[in-house]
């Protein structure tokens, strides 16, 4: 509407402000018959009030028009609305499918971490190539090679783990990085698996594994005992 009335406004006061000018024209161009002045003449003063109401009459337009736009603000036409797309509804099967594939992504990347202490190795290696010729996925860090970064992927193994096995043995209860790895697993939430080796003292058990039921490995190893800690751990998947 504003730019409706402003234009009209510039329309009419160009006109009026147009045929003042006329007026005011012929009569300074017309000879005069009377002593007195050109601009005491009714026509030339008729044409000079037809000039300045043209003025504010266009003045008035361009004020309209200002108002609106707002003074050195370039005009914009506005444009159309726009509705948001339809969003297209989702099949079941592939919404099941989405969140099974999102699922296994999160998804641990090792069944167990084996943790331990060094003097153990030996017995633990044995454990653990047992465990993987029954289809698991072991983590420890016998799987370690020149140049890995041990304080890295240690800790991101454990984390990226379903459970996590810790072989008491005679000098566990002294090893510091066992201690440290039992308290990452119980804070993650990580099932915990001991496994007792010869020599291992219940007694200086940690408490959190002392309250799991165990895997008895002191009077050696035995298929019965590897194939119930196998089962316990693809329990976890």
């Amino acid at each position: 509407m504003a730019d409706k009335h402003s234009g009209t406004l510039l329309a009419a006061g160009t006109l009026m402000a147009a045929v003042g000018g006329v007026f005011m024209g012929v009569t300074a161009l017309e000879p005069t018959k009377t002593p007195q002045p050109v601009w005491a003449s009714d026509w030339f003063v008729t044409g000079f009030a037809f000039v300045i109401l043209g003025l504010l009459t266009g003045g008035g337009g361009v004020y309209l028009n200002f108002r609106r736009a707002g003074p050195m603000t370039p005009r914009l036409r506005r444009g159309k609305r726009r509705w948001p797309a339809r969003r297209r509804a989702v099949d079941p099967a592939e919404r099941e499918a989405t969140s099974h594939e999102s699922v296994s992504v999160r998804s641990p990347k090792y069944d167990a971490f084996l943790s331990y202490e060094h003097t153990d190795r030996p017995l633990v290696a044995r454990v653990s190539n047992s465990l993987k010729s029954l289809g698991l996925r072991i983590y420890s860090d016998l799987e370690l090679h020149p140049g890995d970064n041990w304080q890295e992927n240690l800790p991101s193994a454990l984390l990226n783990s379903h459970a996590g096995c810790f072989f008491i043995g005679a000098e566990t209860p002294s090893s510091r990085s066992v201690q440290l790895e039992i308290g990452a697993a119980s804070a993650k939430g990580l099932k915990l698996v001991p496994v007792l080796l010869p020599g291992a003292d219940l007694d200086s058990m940690p408490p959190v594994l002392a309250a799991c039921q165990w895997v008895d490995l002191r009077d050696g190893l035995s298929d019965t005992a590897i194939q119930g800690l196998a089962n316990s751990l693809k329990s976890t998947r």
